[in-house]
């Protein structure tokens, strides 16, 4: 029997006692050597019929996310061909990512995950360096994925599959050492880094996972990111083990849900960067219990002694923290397991003892090895490395290096400085180098540096991480403008934001007469200014909290960003706030005011001055409904009027919002309704869709009428500005029809990017639900296929089986076809409203109408089929950018123009009077 290394020896010993259960299946080591497609198919054919992936949209098995993904790789093949070339994944997480994702390897490819929510032009530069053949996206993100393509690659819409294809495993070969994926991260000339990694290499990281954690078949773990290597290791450590993936949108849903999601569909491992850790424990309240969960990974950035503290305060005993050392170059190089018992010495929790295969070296300067206790360069030796960087051997060559040893094994220098202890335990110090973790994520400092040095009168710039006193990192900019006072930190904002996704805009921003600089003329780091107080107007005092409302939003704000004192006018960002922290804030003011508010809120409101008055009208708001008679406690439907934007100097604008109608697309017009401008009342009017109930209005002159009658409590009488947004045009559009044909005059009736219904009837048609429609008829024909393989008896058996099947769910596909599935019911409630609108045929309309139009829309018809309705003229703006960005990137200029029809509206009722 072979005797344990002394590194697993040492790792043993020290590591609480993993819970194993019956389904656990060792990860033999031959079995490293295969694809991870042929990994996966092992698993569909032990586990059929167990969940593989569930989002709140999705529930598939193995089998069938095995079809789909087959069906994918099957297109690509068809439309791509056959070769070893990148295929960019352009999609939100969601299952269909991950079917895709799996389709791309089957189909012999290189995949490549851009996130869809990054700027257009940092998309477009991931583009211009992989060099992709193809990209597959889905309906939401065709339209940039043309433009990215510009007609040099292939681009396949997953929402829009031929029904009739194949769906068996398609013979596409891959080898161990073929390479499987680019992961692309921040690099330090502002060019990416795309880390190029091999199918042996990260099933070889799955097998260290497995076993060092007994990852099984009844294991149930959360996916938290997008294209980043800690997302990639999850995904596979699940369903290279038959286990099921929960993938999650923590920015999008909130923390709250992601507790509800732990807790209700009972899991057992999930990963997540400690900050997010700590946000996560903020919003826990005694009642939750999480009896399920197994193990907690931190990774992605420093784990704190504090953390530790909190995990053994809120979770099981059953429930183990691990801290790691891993990245995209190396995959996971050393763990650190702590129970409920565990002593972590010192301050810093360390990052462990060694995985199997992977050796740690600690260097110093001059390429020796420091002894024990010594700090040096973490380097790591192994067979099972990155293959490089993707068209970059200049970088390749300068990190990953052959070692002198015999046996292939190569050595990968990461910059990272650690000290070993006597037992083999490793603690990271941090990087040599100007790269950091800002939220989980690695930011290089010298390419916001040099962002921000393309930005308008910035002459120059130095960027480097803070930590407040929460302990959560955050970067502060220091620029020397060319002209002072220099931009503003919204204009330096704004600027990044069109280059660089949000996690690495500077926080704070500091402006300095000149660079400190060392005797050789580099900037002197060490010299920069700690960040102070965010700047306030020297003849404006402090503004402490003023009322009671205002100490709770403060208090809130104080503990969550780490500021002794907060002034009711400072702003979120100026403080260090970012997303995470925004989460917990917001989690917490709705547990202090019993309110409904949520991220867009903090980001429509970023001082305390301009929250409170958010949380007041709330509060008043319910107040007046719990005060107010019987018909509209009875009838809660028939509220519909939302404040957006409070202001005396004109006369309200009621917008209509697209979409469902509900507050999602609220905060968008309140941004917009800002910009327009703070003494422009603006009211929205929110669809009985939006929140869950039955609309009673079986048409849009109904829907039109219920609206009309809330208006005219804030506005009894003409002249009236009514402004409606994509369907919510149509709306806006009879509300005019009912308003003339009542006497009252119309000052403005302005819809924004509403062709005629008919128009949006035939974009329904085209695009609705193409999967799902075609699902029953896709499945007959493969129940086909499998019939003529079969004789005899074999073929009755078949029949029999699936017929049973069949007969026990057909409760659930009768439901299926009436819309009206259990767990569906918002959106059966949501078509039903879509419905009205698409069915609506609108009459002449014999005023003024202004059309504005995104440049997309404007090029295939200006007048969006209006022509011939609106015999009362046209005036029609064009915009930029496209359906999903004219408002949310252009809100300025949405903003202005919007303005100018408001204005000239006025200016003509006056000249009429």
């Amino acid at each position: 029997m072979k005797r344990p290394s002394e590194a697993e020896a040492k790792q043993t010993a020290s590591r609480p006692s993993i819970e194993r259960t019956n389904a656990f299946i060792p990860f033999a080591r031959e079995e490293i050597e295969q694809s991870i497609p042929s990994r996966f198919e092992q698993q569909v054919r032990l586990y059929p019929d167990r969940l593989a992936v569930k989002t709140p949209q999705h529930s598939w098995t193995y089998d069938e996310l095995n079809r789909l993904a087959n069906r994918v790789a099957h297109t690509i093949l068809a439309r791509n061909g056959t070769g070893r070339t990148p295929v960019v994944l352009l999609i939100e997480q969601s299952a269909p990512h991950i079917a895709a994702l799996l389709g791309i390897l089957k189909a012999g490819k290189i995949f490549v995950v851009l996130d869809p929510s990054h700027p257009s032009s940092r998309l477009a530069q991931f583009i211009d360096e992989a060099q992709p053949t193809c990209i597959v996206t889905n309906e939401n993100h065709h339209h940039t994925a043309l433009e990215l393509a510009a007609g040099s690659c292939v681009v396949i819409n997953l929402d829009a599959l031929a029904s009739d294809l194949p769906d068996a495993n398609p013979a596409q070969p891959n080898a161990p050492g073929d390479l499987a994926m680019i992961l692309y991260t921040s690099g330090s000339t502002g060019r990416p880094k795309g880390v190029i990694g091999d199918h042996r290499t990260w099933i070889h990281n799955a097998r260290n996972y497995t076993n060092a954690f007994h990852v099984c078949s009844e294991d149930r773990v959360t996916l938290l990111a997008l294209g980043t290597s800690q997302a990639m290791k999850n995904l596979f450590m699940a369903i290279l083990n038959g286990a099921s993936v929960f993938p999650y949108e923590v920015r999008q849903h909130g923390l709250d849900d992601l507790v509800a999601l732990l807790s209700h569909e009972e899991i057992t491992i999930t990963v997540m960067g400690a900050s997010l850790f700590r946000s996560l424990v903020d919003v826990l309240t005694d009642a939750d219990q999480f009896p399920k969960l197994r193990l907690i990974r931190l990774g992605s950035e420093p784990v704190q002694k504090r953390d530790v503290d909190l995990y053994r305060e809120h979770f099981p005993t059953r429930c183990l923290l691990v801290n790691g050392l891993a990245s995209g170059e190396t995959q996971t190089i050393r763990f650190f397991c702590i129970d409920h018992k565990t002593d972590v010495p010192g301050t810093i929790v360390p990052v462990g003892y060694p995985v199997e295969d992977k050796t740690i070296l600690l260097l110093d300067d001059t390429g020796k090895e420091v002894e024990a206790g010594q700090v040096g360069e973490i380097v790591v030796k192994s067979h099972y490395l990155a293959s490089g960087y993707w068209r970059r051997p200049d970088l390749t060559d300068l990190v990953f290096r052959s070692a002198e040893t015999p046996g292939g094994r190569r050595l990968y220098y990461t910059g990272d400085l650690g000290r070993m202890s006597a037992d083999g335990c490793l603690v990271c110090l941090g990087r040599k180098n100007a790269r950091v973790k800002i939220r989980g994520h690695g930011v290089d400092l010298l390419e916001v540096e040099i962002t921000l040095r393309g930005v308008d009168n910035v002459k120059e710039s130095a960027v480097i991480a803070h930590q407040n006193g929460a302990g959560y990192a955050y970067l502060v900019a220091y620029i020397v403008p060319v002209t002072f006072p220099g931009p503003t930190n919204t204009a330096l904002r704004h600027a990044l934001a069109k280059a660089l996704p949000d996690f690495m805009i500077p926080s704070t921003f500091v402006v300095l007469g000149a660079l400190p600089r060392t005797t050789s003329g580099k900037i002197d780091r060490q010299a920069l200014p700690a960040p102070g107080r965010p700047y306030r107007d020297p003849n404006r005092p402090a503004t402490p909290p003023r009322t009671p409302v205002e100490a709770t939003i403060a208090h809130i704000w104080s503990e969550v960003l780490g500021q002794e004192s907060i002034d009711v006018y400072d702003h979120f960002y100026d403080l260090g706030g970012e997303s995470l922290q925004a989460l917990r804030i917001m989690a917490r003011i709705r547990k202090s005011f019993n309110v409904d508010v949520d991220l867009q809120s903090l980001l429509d409101a970023p001082t305390v001055a301009e929250m409170t008055l958010t949380i007041d009208g709330l509060i008043e708001h319910t107040d007046s409904n719990e005060h107010n008679g019987s018909e509209r406690e009875e009838n809660p439907e028939l509220s519909y009027l939302v404040k957006l934007q409070p202001g005396d100097d004109h006369k309200p604008v009621f917008l209509i919002p697209g979409g469902i109608g509900g507050e999602e697309e609220f905060f968008v017009y309140a941004r917009l309704a800002r910009h327009v401008g703070p003494e422009y009342p603006f009211y929205g009017l929110k669809a009985p869709s939006a929140k869950g109930k039955e609309p009673s209005q079986p048409s849009v002159q109904e829907i039109a009428s219920d609206y009309l009658r809330e208006i005219r409590t804030r506005q009894p009488e003409g002249p009236y500005i009514i402004v409606g947004e994509c369907t919510g045009g149509i709306i806006a559009y009879e509300i005019a029809q009912q308003l003339r044909a009542n006497g009252e005059e119309i000052a403005l009736l302005a819809l924004m990017d509403t062709p005629r219904p008919d128009a949006f009837w035939e974009l329904q048609q085209r695009f609705l639900d193409p999967l799902e429609k075609n699902y029953y008829v896709t499945r007959l024909s493969y129940h086909r296929a499998q019939l003529r393989k079969l004789k005899g008896k074999e073929k009755l058996s078949y029949l029999l089986q699936k017929g049973s099947r069949v007969f026990l769910e057909l409760p659930q596909i009768q439901q299926s076809l009436s819309g009206r599935e259990p767990g569906k019911e918002l959106e059966y409630i949501q078509r039903s409203y879509s419905r009205a609108i698409y069915r609506y045929r609108p009459t002449p309309y014999d005023g003024k109408m202004t059309l504005l139009v995104n440049e997309e829309l404007y090029q295939s018809s200006p007048n969006l089929g209006w022509e011939d309705t609106v015999t009362g003229g046209i005036e029609i703006h064009e915009l930029p950018g496209n359906h999903n960005s004219y408002i949310r990137d252009n809100v300025q200029i949405m903003a202005k123009k919007l303005k100018e029809c408001l204005e000239k509206a006025e200016k003509q009722k006056v000249t009429s009077g």
